[in-house]
């Protein structure tokens, strides 16, 4: 974690809308959950508490999205 603060020299590499500059957090670029490799240096960046969980958000409501478009037509309650 570290490292990639250092790398990045403390800089948000996300810079997303209300982003803070300043990073304090590592982000995986491709997340664990799509096969990102955890460890691997170029997988990682540094990012912001904002824009990480901005991103995380993000990747959520598209999840909740592509989940809808399922075939079979969404949740049931058995499903949960």
């Amino acid at each position: 974690r570290l490292q990639i603060l250092e790398r990045d020299r403390h800089l948000c590499q996300v810079r997303g809308p209300k982003c803070k500059g300043v990073a304090t957090q590592v982000d995986h670029i491709v997340p664990l959950s799509e096969g990102g490799a955890r460890l691997d240096h170029d997988n990682l960046r540094a990012s912001c508490s904002t824009c990480n969980a901005g991103r995380q958000n993000t990747r959520n409501a598209e999840l909740a999205k592509a989940l809808e478009h399922r075939p079979g037509g969404g949740t049931s309650s058995r499903e949960w």
